[in-house]
């Protein structure tokens, strides 16, 4: 073997053993990556679902919030509803007397409806009888 040839041999044998160190190198940074996915993928999860928790608070305190002005708005519409059916009530009770109301009213004309329908007629039937009467 001349000296080039053995320089040769010692340089091929010197690049497998770099090839063979380099593929364990890689092998140790691909397990090295694989192990700190793992932790990380938890920690990501962890995280969104801490921002998850953190943006179903904040939803439900701003259906909390709306809730309360919705329930402010309707407790106003209400009393104003009561006011108008008040005013509306004195008229009545002032003209017929007693203790009619609206309610009474509506109570009376329903009453009527159903025994009109109870005997086979229907509310228009009625309703027409009673303008013919009244135009007579």
């Amino acid at each position: 073997m001349t000296a080039n040839e053995a320089a040769l041999a010692t340089l091929e044998r010197q690049i497998e053993m770099a090839e063979s160190i380099h593929r364990m190198e890689l092998q140790r940074l691909d397990q090295m990556i694989e192990d700190g996915r793992k932790p990380l993928e938890i920690a990501l999860d962890h995280y969104v679902a801490a921002i998850n928790i953190e943006n179903s608070v904040a939803q439900l305190n701003q259906t909390a919030d709306r809730y309360v002005i919705v329930s402010e708005r309707v407790e106003t519409w209400l009393t104003e509803l009561e006011t108008i059916r008040t005013t509306m009530d004195q008229p009545v009770t002032e003209t017929l007397g007693g203790n009619t109301t609206l309610l009474s009213i509506n109570a009376g004309i329903a009453a009527v409806t159903g025994a009109v329908q109870a005997l086979g007629g229907s509310p228009s039937g009625l309703a027409a009888g009673i303008a013919a009467n009244a135009a007579a």
